[in-house]
Parts: structure tokens; C-alpha cells; sequence
């Protein structure tokens, strides 16, 4: 058992270093619309494999060697950051799911899950804290690290699933392929994370070592999965030319004839940049809300769902810009923001 926790344990800090720095090498090799926060879920979850696995190998060696007063506040102290790394990492999941959407349910997904997140990590820090000094609340601690545990993955699960949903409402090709599979594979990965808590909770498994064993392997593949998926679509997500909006023939007709203010057409310029809602909110000092809403008007003036469908209207020759008028309806828009 001890060697697997120390075999574990160097291929985690190995696979999450070597990760973190090729996804932020990838990213950063040139301009891209993938959100910048692509590594922090996977440095956290690493971070978290390896707070578990020096656990589990103090759990066999050390504790059982101090008093037991001693040991039991180690051994808190020791899940209290456990849990709050796993919720830190169960929430920046969802944040780079609403980063990737955009969409009013990832934003309330988002916000929700936020909300759960840091009453859990209430409960834990008040939980530990009060047990330190009258172990009859330990039961208050044992509770919200138990309910960390179990909501952990299915709450990643349902948030891969929400990804999968809005990707097959993206207008670009390639852009809605690309989430497709990123969130399909998430949904198989935090399926079989899931299925082996619930295994860990009821003890089907006598040897604690096949379970340790099958944890490290999918640690390792969701590593292997999201860099290879960034080396494999990030072209999809490729970013327009800065000038690119600027240069095209009739920009600035065409923001004549759709009545486009100084200001909306500051954030068109931007999102034919590749700017995200936030970015733009940054550069143009404004909030995010007030960004979305001129993203709202500008779509009901030009006539587009989209960002990817106004960028290629005020991007492309004049010959396809009536093809994405064609293909855009007039009516009836709706809020996708």
C-alpha cells in the first residue's frame, strides 16, 4: 500500500506540473478565444490528489504513532483542506463551463454552485474549529465533509452535462464539435469518479488499494484528456485578427445602417477581436451586465444569435455577409448572452 501512495503521489505532482505548463503554453502561443482559466480546474484537482494521498500515507504511519487527541485534530485539519480543495476545484469546473457557454443557466449554475460551495466551507471551518475545542461538534464537521463527498462529482457530472447541452446550440461547426467532445469525455470521466465514491462510501472493495489504483488512473487521464483536447480544437476557438473589423470593406456603413452607437460598436470591435463578456467589461471599464445588455441590443439590431454570426458579419465580404443575414432570422431572438 505504502508504494502505491508514493508512486501515486510523484506521478500526480509530475502530471499536474507538466499539464499545467503545456495547456498555459498552448494557450498563450497565440491569440485564442479558449478561456484563460483552462488549467486552474486541473491544478486544483491535482493539488487535491496529492492532499489525499499524503493523508492516506500519514494515516498509515504517522497517526498511529501520536496520542490520540493529537492524531484526531491532525486528522481533521488534514480533510478540512481535502474538501476545501475539492470544492475549490468543483466550482472553477463550472466557471470555465459558464466561460465556455456564456448562457443564462451557466451563469445561474455558476452562482448556485458558488453559493453551495462556500456554505460547505463555512460549515467545515466552523465544524473543525468549534471540534478542536469540544469534540461533541466533531459531528457537525463529519456532516459537511460528508455531503462535500458525495455532491462533489455528481454536481461536476450535471455541470459537463449542461456543457454537452448549450454546445449543441453553438452556430460554429467546429466551435460546437470541440465542446461536444470536451464534455461528452467530461461526463464519462466524473461518471466513473461518482460510481467509485459511491463504491468507497459502501465498502464493496476489501482492498483499499484497488480503489487507490483506479483513482490515480482516472487523476491521470483527466490530465492526459484536457491537454490533449486544447493541442487537438484549439484552432476552433482561433481568435480574429485585431484588425480584421477594422479593414473590412463597409464597417463603417454597416454600422450606419444599423443605427450602431459609438459605444455598441466599441464592443463590436472587441468581440470580433475575441474578446470574452468579461475582457470586454475590463477594457471598457463597464460592468458585466451592462456589456451583455448592448450585446442584447446589437442582436436584435443586426439581426444575429450570436457572437460567432455577428463576428462574420462584420468580418467577411459583403458577398457573405448577406449569406449570414439570410441564415439568420429576423425575428423572434432570443436571449443567449
Amino acid at each position: 500500500m505504502a508504494h502505491i501512495v508514493v508512486l501515486g503521489l510523484v506521478l500526480t505532482l509530475v502530471a499536474g506540473v507538466v499539464s499545467f505548463a503545456v495547456l498555459v503554453r498552448k494557450i498563450h502561443a497565440k491569440p485564442s478565444r479558449l478561456p484563460q482559466s483552462i488549467p486552474t480546474p486541473l491544478l486544483l484537482y491535482n493539488l487535491w490528489i496529492a492532499a489525499w494521498l499524503v493523508s492516506q500515507y500519514l494515516g498509515f504511519y504517522l497517526y498511529p504513532t501520536l496520542a490520540r487527541p493529537v492524531g484526531r485534530h491532525i486528522g481533521l485539519a488534514s480533510s478540512c483542506a481535502m474538501s476545501m480543495l475539492a470544492l475549490a476545484w468543483l466550482r472553477s469546473h463550472l466557471v470555465l463551463v459558464d466561460q465556455f457557454l456564456q448562457s443564462d443557466a451557466s451563469r445561474l449554475a455558476r452562482r448556485g454552485v458558488g453559493w453551495l460551495a462556500w456554505a460547505l466551507m463555512a460549515s467545515l471551518v466552523a465544524g473543525w474549529a468549534l471540534s478542536i475545542v469540544n469534540p461533541a461538534f466533531e459531528p457537525l464537521f463529519r456532516a459537511a465533509n460528508g455531503w462535500t463527498g458525495r455532491l462533489l462529482f455528481p454536481i461536476a457530472l450535471a455541470g459537463s452535462a449542461l456543457l454537452a447541452i448549450g454546445a449543441r446550440r453553438q452556430q460554429d461547426d467546429r466551435m460546437r464539435r470541440a465542446l461536444a467532445v470536451l464534455a461528452y469525455s467530461y461526463v464519462v470521466l466524473f461518471a466513473l469518479l461518482a460510481a467509485l465514491v459511491l463504491v468507497f462510501w459502501r465498502n464493496r472493495v476489501a482492498d483499499p488499494a484497488v480503489l487507490l489504483s483506479a483513482d490515480l488512473v482516472l487523476e491521470l487521464a483527466y490530465n492526459v484528456l484536457t491537454v490533449v483536447w486544447v493541442g487537438r480544437y484549439a484552432d476552433a476557438f482561433a481568435e480574429v485578427a485585431p484588425s480584421e473589423a477594422e479593414s473590412a470593406p463597409g464597417f463603417d456603413a454597416l454600422c450606419e445602417s444599423f443605427k450602431i452607437s459609438r459605444r455598441e460598436r466599441e464592443i463590436i470591435e472587441l468581440i470580433c477581436q475575441g474578446l470574452a463578456n468579461r475582457e470586454i467589461a475590463s477594457r471598457l471599464f463597464i460592468s458585466l451586465g451592462t456589456v451583455k445588455d448592448h450585446n442584447y441590443t446589437i442582436f436584435q439590431k443586426v439581426g444575429v444569435r450570436n457572437r460567432t454570426r455577428l463576428a462574420q458579419l462584420f468580418t467577411r465580404p459583403a458577398g457573405h455577409r448577406d449569406q449570414v443575414r439570410a441564415a439568420a432570422p429576423q425575428s423572434g431572438i432570443r436571449r443567449v448572452i
